[in-house]
């Protein structure tokens, strides 16, 4: 009963923290101003999501990425989509583990490891003499479990770290 009610009052008193209820604004603060910096660079992460989702239905409007691919039926487009999805459903839970014993900035890291390989993968499907579509779908496949590491880690993340005055302004922007 003791311990429910310090943490009732930890909850209600967050403005009792240091330099939780300052006055000074947040970009003359260099801490906050720094913090900040690395929130925006969690949310460049979710607009390449939004990119990625983009650039993958433009190039299907082009025949020469068909032809690259080896001119690739309505199924094996639909796998192609659907690759970077089921991917993610591989590596949830191993994801999971790393963030909670390891820290949350190797699911971040992760997800920028498997961007640059996956995007690297993807540009040599179009290389005369390769399989245009395995490559493809290889390089989509490994985008797609760097992905569900970016959704799992950074929704935490960005509840986690940000300032206690914009916290609530920084979660609704997610």
């Amino acid at each position: 009963m003791e311990r429910d009610q310090v943490s009732q009052q930890a909850i209600t008193d967050w403005r009792a923290i240091p330099n939780a209820s300052d006055h000074v604004k947040w970009y003359r603060n260099k801490g906050q101003l720094k913090l900040n910096f690395f929130l925006s660079v969690i949310f460049v992460g979710m607009i390449l999501n939004g990119y990625d989702g983009s650039l993958i239905a433009g190039l299907q409007a082009f025949d020469s990425w068909h032809a690259d691919l080896g001119n690739p039926d309505g199924v094996r487009i639909g796998l192609l989509n659907a690759t970077g999805f089921l991917s993610g459903l591989v590596v949830g839970p191993l994801i999971t583990y790393i963030d909670e014993h390891m820290g949350r900035k190797w699911g971040i890291r992760f997800y920028g490891w498997t961007l640059l390989l996956g995007s690297v993968i993807g540009c040599i499907a179009g290389v005369a003499g390769a399989n245009g579509y395995a490559l493809f779908v290889t390089g989509r496949a490994i985008i797609g479990l760097g992905l569900a590491s970016f959704l799992m880690t950074s929704l935490i993340v960005v509840q986690e770290i940000p300032h206690p005055r914009s916290r609530s302004t920084i979660a609704a922007s997610w």
